[in-house]
């Protein structure tokens, strides 16, 4: 049970890691008047995020226990 739990709490951070970034872009994009400059960067650096973040659990899943 505490291994499902673990699962699902990291995937639930793969998931902000990406959508995190691109929600601020996107409201600082609203506020700066820059659109889409912020939330294409925003994008990106949630993508880079989640890379590493899949990179991260890809890892700690493949350990020998």
């Amino acid at each position: 049970m505490s291994s499902a739990l673990r699962l699902s709490s990291q995937v639930t951070t793969l998931c902000l890691e990406f959508v995190a970034p691109l929600l601020l872009g996107w409201w600082l994009d609203g506020k700066l008047g820059w659109s889409p400059v912020l939330t294409l960067l925003g994008m990106a650096l949630g993508a880079a995020l989640s890379v590493l973040g899949l990179a991260r659990l890809s890892n700690e899943l493949n350990r020998p226990r």
